[in-house]
């Protein structure tokens, strides 16, 4: 009974010491481990002899150039020239004409520099936060001895109310064309999308692109109407021009119809009464010449030349035996066939007054000498124009 005793009392003290030495251990593990413990775990989890993979050289040899280098490829000249002008249709046209010359990565990279030109135009969008990691700290702290969870997805973002850069695209290239009604309804589209500066800025870019093809317009019906006139002025010289050419050929008829009947005529002396004796008569003295000047071109008689015909009117109605003899002359600015129609076209002017004044016209010979005499006669051209008038005996 007392070994019985003894033998537990034993058991007891063996299994107190045991639990002082193993149970702070178990207590131990099951704490969280410290940061230190967590990262001798991450590299005693990594194996030393295994190397890491290197990544394989790209198969583009211009994959690897800078942005700085890229642009100064003259390859690329074109194209960054025309983003950086904000001239994407040009832009993409070079992008095209590379063709087969640079690799899919370059090509990307390309697309990348214009898709950033066009994207400074729209506003800039908001980035996406970081994961948060307080849920996973609060579920360590909450459960210690748990795996810790993996933080959860960050939320996706809605969609950003910006055009598409190939829409900015379409736009441009609409307001360069001249397609101001379908740039303008695309405008409607893109303004709710952009900020207020990118809004401002292609409502302008469209307004002075409209502006000038008005100002072009406008021009070219000024200039449209100014060719109707000139047409116009044309059409009536030439009309003018028709009608004085039938005019001269009217004139050139009745002139060799008067000529005709000047030959058929009997002489003067025939017609002129026979005195009724030679011995009564007495002889008359003939005035002096009287000239009569016209304009270039004109047959216009005028009030000083009628004041010069006024003693040819009297010296005929005093001697009914005076005869005139009307001969006209123009200068040689003109062709020889309308100088001759011209000179007698005056000469008919004053033997008109004479005329209207009482003289008979059987007393007025008409004689037109054109510009016959203009180059041997030594006298002007303003001295040329005129008509004589010559007093005659019958």
């Amino acid at each position: 009974m007392k070994f019985l005793k003894k033998s537990g009392l034993l058991l007891l003290m063996l299994g107190a010491i045991a639990l002082a030495f193993v149970l702070p251990k178990f207590v131990q593990r099951t704490q969280p481990p410290t940061p230190k413990e967590d990262l001798a775990a991450a590299l005693a989890a990594v194996p030393i002899d295994d190397p890491v993979p290197a990544s394989p050289a790209s198969e583009d040899p211009d994959a690897a150039l800078p942005a700085q280098e890229l642009r100064s490829d003259p390859r690329f000249a074109e194209f960054f020239k025309a983003i950086d002008g904000g001239s994407f249709e040009e832009a993409g046209a070079a992008f095209l004409a590379l063709g087969e010359e640079i690799g899919p990565e370059v090509k990307g990279r390309l697309t990348a520099e214009m898709e950033k030109a066009i994207g400074a135009l729209a506003p800039d969008s908001s980035t996406a936060s970081a994961p948060p990691v307080a849920p996973a700290i609060a579920s360590l702290a909450a459960d210690p001895g748990a795996a810790p969870s993996p933080p959860p997805a960050p939320p996706v973002p809605a969609p950003a109310t910006v055009p598409a850069p190939e829409d900015l695209v379409r736009f441009m290239g609409r307001v360069q064309s001249g397609e101001f009604a379908a740039a303008r309804s695309q405008l409607a589209e893109l303004l709710p999308l952009v900020d207020a500066a990118t809004a401002s800025m292609l409502e302008t870019t469209l307004a002075a692109a409209e502006k000038r093809e008005a100002e072009l317009s406008a021009s070219r019906q000024e200039v449209a109407k100014l060719q109707q006139e000139s047409l116009a002025q044309m059409q009536a010289s030439l009309k003018q021009l028709s009608e004085a050419t039938l005019a001269a050929k009217e004139a050139v008829a009745e002139t060799t119809r008067l000529r005709d009947e000047l030959k058929a005529a009997p002489p003067a002396a025939a017609m002129a009464p026979t005195p009724a004796s030679s011995e009564t008569a007495v002889p008359v003295a003939l005035p002096e010449t009287v000239s009569v000047g016209f304009a270039r071109g004109s047959t216009f008689l005028g009030e000083p030349n009628e004041t010069k015909l006024a003693p040819v009117v009297e010296s005929l109605q005093k001697e009914p035996r005076l005869l005139v003899q009307l001969r006209g002359h123009s200068d040689a600015s003109g062709n020889t066939e309308y100088n001759a129609i011209l000179a007698r076209a005056r000469c008919e002017v004053v033997r008109d007054f004479l005329v209207s004044k009482g003289i008979d016209t059987k007393r007025l010979e008409v004689i037109s000498f054109g510009d016959t005499q203009a180059a041997a006669s030594g006298k002007t051209a303003e001295e040329l124009r005129r008509v004589d008038v010559i007093f005659r005996t019958e």
